[in-house]
């Protein structure tokens, strides 16, 4: 099973989903996105599809992840929309 989707062709956009998500939820947006851009969906690693998170779970790690798959995929230069994952980052963040 692959980790990612590319939909179209243009300047590389990839889209990195929230927490507890999959790439799944950018599926209407890839519809018009794609008319532009090539476009990346990827599953993060310890998230729904991707069940091999080595090592520490952490922001830094989920970017180099994410940095090891556009190299993998040969794409040195791209634009990056996510969603917040800020509650993994602050779990006990005050009210």
């Amino acid at each position: 099973m692959t980790d990612h989707n590319i939909y179209g062709t243009g300047d590389s956009l990839v889209l990195i989903h929230g927490a507890l998500v999959s790439r799944a939820m950018w599926q209407f947006q890839v519809v018009d996105f794609s008319k532009d851009y090539q476009v990346i969906t990827l599953d993060l690693p310890a998230h729904v599809n991707v069940q091999d998170m080595i090592g520490e779970y952490s922001i830094e790690a989920l970017a180099e992840y994410v940095v090891e798959r556009l190299n993998r995929l040969n794409i040195r230069l791209a634009h990056i929309c996510g969603l917040s994952l800020i509650h993994i980052s602050e779990p006990t963040r005050p009210y």
